[in-house]
């Protein structure tokens, strides 16, 4: 009888995680000295919260399927999965202060340069804003669409990894989130924005109130705490909400249904970023490049989640993994 062992590298343990791993070190280490350079401080207690709960949990889950792995090599993407959600969520929660700290440093603003790539474009987002503004039904529906990204960042592990269980698409979506918000952290370094609505002054077609509000007081020296329990997304430029849409969208492309639904509600989504006055259009076409660049990188990497041939080889003769 042949026992199915899990090989380290179908549970967590390859190269990929690995640089998982050190990219959010750097990422805490650039964090940390933003934070430490702008005065920026962060409220300790309040990282004791159910999200952190969470992100605890599923580093556990992942440690409890490491030491005792299911035997069937159909069950062991399950690790994986919680170990993708664990280093997403973990990534994410150090990313976010980030944005506080950028917007602190009082660089420029870009907006007059986005602006301007939109004329040449031949594009004018107040007008846009304007059109849809007359057509109460479509805003209602474009402002349910640019809320359910967030939901949608949920589908990859729970359908590619725990229904599917298709881990090559597992990790291919935990790399593009991952260097698609790392790009966009670099493109809000480089240029901060107040928004379309804020320059142009109109008013969008979403609540950015609270955009408004902590992005005036970082940019005046007034906030110096990081709202760990009410955060905001600060970029601008490439849009993460555009990358989103796309990065999951891409995820499901070997499943007809899930592509095609997937694909209709964040078409919708992308364009509810300009049409609710939200983005710039150079905004969308620069989230286009970095998710396309994320996706010519993958293929270079994609096999970084697998054993080396050596290694599969001497454990198919030992009887250890599948040969499926």
């Amino acid at each position: 009888m042949i026992v199915h062992r899990a090989a380290r590298p179908y549970l967590g343990f390859h190269r990929l995680c690995a640089f998982f791993g050190v990219l959010q070190l750097a990422l805490l280490g650039v964090t940390t000295a933003a934070l430490l350079f702008t005065g920026m401080r962060l409220e300790w207690q309040q990282l004791v919260s159910l999200r952190t709960a969470a992100v605890a949990l599923m580093w556990i889950a992942w440690g409890l399927h490491v030491r005792t792995p299911a035997r069937h090599p159909r069950e062991w993407v399950i690790a994986e999965t919680f170990l993708v959600v664990a280093l997403l969520v973990t990534f994410s929660n150090i990313g976010s202060p980030l944005q506080y700290a950028v917007i602190a440093f009082r660089e420029p603003l870009a907006d007059a340069w986005l602006a301007r790539a939109d004329a040449l474009l031949g594009v004018d987002v107040p007008m846009l804003v304007s059109w849809t503004a007359a057509r109460p039904g479509l805003v209602s529906v474009l402002r349910a669409v640019y809320g359910s990204l967030l939901p949608q960042f949920v589908l990859p592990p729970l359908v590619l990894g725990c229904w599917y269980r298709d881990r090559q698409a597992l990790w291919e979506y935990a790399w593009n989130f991952q260097m698609c918000l790392c790009a966009a952290l670099v493109g809000l370094a480089l240029f901060p924005a107040a928004c379309a609505f804020t320059y142009y002054g109109f008013d969008p077609l979403l609540d950015q109130t609270r955009f408004t509000t902590q992005f005036e007081a970082l940019r005046t020296g007034v906030m110096s705490v990081v709202p760990l329990s009410d955060m905001e997304g600060m970029i601008t430029f490439p849009s993460f909400h555009v990358a989103g849409g796309l990065l999951i969208t891409w995820s499901f492309r070997r499943y007809p249904v899930w592509a095609v639904a997937l694909g209709l509600v964040n078409a919708v989504l992308i364009a509810s970023t300009v049409l609710l006055g939200a983005h710039y259009v150079v905004d969308v076409l620069a989230a286009l490049g970095v998710f396309g660049s994320s996706v010519w990188l993958w293929r270079r990497v994609a096999a970084w989640i697998e054993p080396a041939p050596a290694r599969v080889t001497a454990e198919l003769r030992e009887g250890r993994v599948a040969a499926a």
